[in-house]
């Protein structure tokens, strides 16, 4: 199968799309032929060029430099995917879009082309703009996709909700971790002396969409328990002014690439998800949720939507400081409590092995690209 992939982040890159991408088809099936067309660069987060390995059955197609305003951005992008598209659409069996914004002109060639299109629907794209117009527009670029792609695959309940009232062809594919491989991963940062205990840990992206406060709350009133922050992006300034007053705040210097991050998760006592509860992060399926549980960490949450789904009573909930403070108290004080959330964490994770989730997805993609290889 000849899969065209476009408009998600960079290859290189620890971009939710690109984790996804190559856990479930490149990592799983060598017989997958993949052109991935990378498309402009972000500056935001130091997470780009982390994985330049690119495998034998994967083309890349160079991205392009981010411009100085969103319109230019539109253009630059509008013009960059449909020059692959038409180069692209006769080999392709099924072609795979993530952000519709600055892919509507590739999309139509393909289409027009005859190339099933597959729109892998990993959250709310539109609720990351803050200019009412610019997020308007990304709305509506969204509803468009979803009215005129032959698949939507979502990853969380939310987004498979919103793409039924556009299209009746939907499916719901998670994310994951590969829970064999990560369960083996050894906490190294513990070993040598850089982590003390009792350890609490978030790490991932110091995005907007993360409730620091709530979690800084807690370690203000818990000088005994450590809190460690793993990671890099926009709330960093905020973490690293958490740990000049308190000492038992530390912030990782910079990003830390994978397979380092799991070496971090799995010397933590308590693993965190403190992300803030809006319309975003309710549609959100986070991976690390699935990372931690293959280290049989337990997890503290916050209440988003997915992870109750998904979570049920294998993980304690919190939202509010003393809420954090009360969590953790109990995880890190209670032998037996930690010892039943690992398992039950632990059998979650085998359920949402990558593994497993790519059998489906594939199965998805061969479903919508037999009306292509049988014409």
């Amino acid at each position: 199968m000849n899969i065209l992939v476009f408009s998600g982040g960079k290859y290189s890159s620890l971009d939710g799309s690109a984790v996804r991408f190559k856990n479930l088809v490149v990592n799983r099936n060598a017989k997958a032929n993949v052109v991935w067309i990378d498309g402009s660069s972000q500056k935001k987060y130091k997470t780009e060029n982390l994985d330049a390995k690119i495998p034998k059955n994967v083309k890349l197609a160079p991205g392009i430099e981010p411009k100085r305003n969103p319109a230019s951005e539109l253009v630059a992008r509008e013009r960059h995917f449909l020059h692959y598209a038409k180069q692209y659409a006769d080999w392709a069996d099924v072609a795979v879009f993530y952000s519709p914004w600055g892919c509507a002109l590739a999309r139509r060639e393909l289409k027009k082309r005859g190339v099933p299109l597959v729109f892998d629907y990993i959250d709310l794209i539109h609720k990351f703009r803050s200019n009412p117009i610019e997020r308007a527009a990304s709305r509506l670029a969204v509803i468009s996709a979803l009215r005129n792609s032959d698949l939507v695959v979502a990853t969380a309940f939310n987004l498979l909700e919103d793409a039924r009232r556009f299209n009746k062809r939907v499916a719901l594919v998670a994310n994951g971790a590969d829970v064999e491989k990560i369960s083996r991963i050894r906490p190294l940062p513990l070993k040598q002396g850089k982590v003390k205990k009792p350890a609490v840990g978030f790490v991932g992206g110091f995005g907007e969409w993360v409730d620091f406060d709530a979690v800084l709350g807690a370690a203000k009133e818990m000088r005994g328990v450590h809190f460690y922050f793993i990671g890099d992006g926009v709330q960093r300034k905020k973490l690293e002014d958490a740990a000049g007053k308190m000492k038992n705040v530390f912030v990782s210097p910079q990003f830390v690439p994978q397979p380092h991050s799991f070496e971090w998760m799995a010397s933590m006592d308590v693993c965190l998800i403190p992300f803030a509860k809006n319309e975003l992060t309710d549609a959100v399926c986070p991976i690390k949720l699935f990372e931690y549980w293959a280290l049989r960490k337990p997890v503290v949450s916050s209440r988003i939507s997915e992870v109750e789904r998904i979570a049920g009573n294998a993980l304690l909930y919190a939202s509010t400081p003393r809420e954090y403070e009360r969590a953790i108290e109990r995880a890190v004080g209670d032998s037996k409590l930690r010892s039943d959330l690992s398992k039950k964490g632990f059998a979650k994770a085998k359920e949402f092995d990558w593994a497993g989730l790519s059998e489906r997805f594939l199965k998805a993609l061969e479903s919508v690209s037999k009306s292509r290889r049988s014409k």
